[in-house]
């Protein structure tokens, strides 16, 4: 293509093939990580990277940048690479500008590193430099380069260097959650129901009665109903449980054993509520063994979706209200009167 003729291209176009520019490349990297490292969290972003719902999570469309005001950016990197999309290269000098006067001031994207302008065939990289509440672009190359360099650039310096965080607004926290949200309760059912050596968990003299008291409460908020009803509604409410516990521990930095983050047993203050710890009995006692492992995961896959969140993320929201919303099923929730 000769740089100097105008080029155009729906601006949709170019958002897709721009998303999946960054995709291809991020993917690239994981693979790196994961063959050199084995480390988990990265398995499980590339996972998630396999599903179509995750994509806006980490790369976010139309970011407004004020609340009540219309003005928005047209794609972020992991809250550290801000783009806008051009469909012709006459645009970029009108962005740059709107850039600084109009966008990056904005504290929802004070943690952006990165600044870039493309139409997907030529781009503009720039570093973002605050220095006494002064914005400045430092450009990485003098010219517009073509996609070709631009992506060696990403591929090798930037990418790389980016630690992907979604933030903690109640829609992401569904997004992110109900990702396979249902295996999982499949799986946590399961290991409530198992047949250990002689009995099922569940009948367990230590689990027993938490869960007893647990349907007690249930029972007088929604009245007769099925044992499957019941037992199905205290899986839910255990998931809800850990993820709240492994997002407070974790917010607040504590570090330990799975079962320690997702129990609340790092906190300073007793928030837990016993019978919906009834699976902490299932994870330190040998009896359990055989069970102990898919227990294992499923406590690491929640603590490595915890970990994506950016607790940092300055939006005075009720990020664990949607827990239960999502959690517990709407035909369930009306019988008490909730919508």
């Amino acid at each position: 293509m000769n740089k100097s003729m105008p080029h155009s291209a729906p601006h949709e176009n170019i958002r897709i093939m721009v998303t999946q520019l960054f995709i291809r490349i991020y993917k690239d990297i994981l693979r790196k990580i994961i063959s050199t490292t084995g480390r988990k969290d990265y398995t499980l972003l590339e996972k998630l990277l396999e599903i179509e719902e995750f994509i806006p999570l980490i790369l976010p469309q139309e970011i407004y940048t004020i609340s009540g005001e219309r003005k928005s950016v047209d794609m972020a990197f992991g809250r550290r690479i801000v783009l806008e999309l051009k469909s012709n290269l006459r645009e970029f000098d009108d962005a740059y500008q709107k850039a600084l006067r109009e966008y990056l001031p904005s504290p929802r994207l004070k943690l952006a590193k990165y600044f870039m302008i493309t139409n997907y065939n030529y781009w503009r990289i720039y570093e973002i430099e605050r220095v006494n509440g002064e914005i400045k672009l430092i450009p990485i190359s003098e010219e517009d380069i073509p996609r070709s360099k631009a992506e060696a650039i990403l591929k090798t310096q930037i990418l790389p260097r980016i630690e992907l965080k979604v933030p903690a607004h109640p829609d992401t926290i569904k997004k992110l959650f109900t990702i396979e949200i249902g295996s999982i309760i499949k799986e946590m059912r399961n290991i409530f129901s198992k047949m250990e050596i002689s009995s099922k968990v569940k009948d367990d003299p230590r689990v027993k009665p938490l869960y007893e008291a647990y349907k007690k409460i249930m029972m007088m908020l929604y009245g007769k109903a099925s044992e499957d009803f019941f037992e199905d509604l205290y899986i839910r409410h255990t998931l809800m449980h850990i993820i709240a516990l492994a997002s407070l521990t974790r917010a607040l930095n504590k570090i330990g054993e799975p079962v320690d983050v997702c129990s609340g047993a790092l906190l300073d203050v007793d928030v837990a509520l016993p019978y919906l710890n009834w699976w902490r009995i299932i994870a330190i006692d040998s009896k359990y063994k055989g069970i102990q492992p898919l227990l294992q995961r499923i406590l690491e896959d929640i603590i490595l979706r915890v970990n994506l969140i950016d607790w940092t993320y300055a939006e005075a929201e009720d990020v664990f209200r949607i827990l239960y919303e999502f959690l517990v099923d709407p035909k369930i929730r009306r019988k008490i009167g909730e919508y």
